[in-house]
């Protein structure tokens, strides 16, 4: 009796439903590469990944200008004692 094996593509790669791999590179730019299966199959989940980008990308601005601030702060608060003693 034969045996399904199971198709395991490589972290640079992107699974079609049809167990095929194309390179990640290919996924979610625009063009349908996937074969035997939805013909947009490999660009279906590009919203999720670029709303996935962009709160990331958001997260980190906000912790940088959080550390600026918080830096400023801190030599403000250093800097008016010394200031107001002379």
């Amino acid at each position: 009796m034969p045996t399904r094996t199971e198709i395991i593509c490589d972290i640079d790669q992107f699974k079609c439903n049809d167990g095929t791999c194309i390179p990640g590179k290919l996924a979610c730019d625009g063009v349908p590469h996937c074969k035997n299966s939805s013909d947009s199959e490999d660009e279906s989940n590009c919203l999720v990944i670029v709303v996935v980008v962009v709160v990331v990308v958001v997260v980190v601005v906000v912790v940088a200008v959080v550390v600026v601030v918080v830096v400023e702060v801190v030599v403000i608060v250093k800097v008016i004692p010394v200031l107001v003693q002379n």
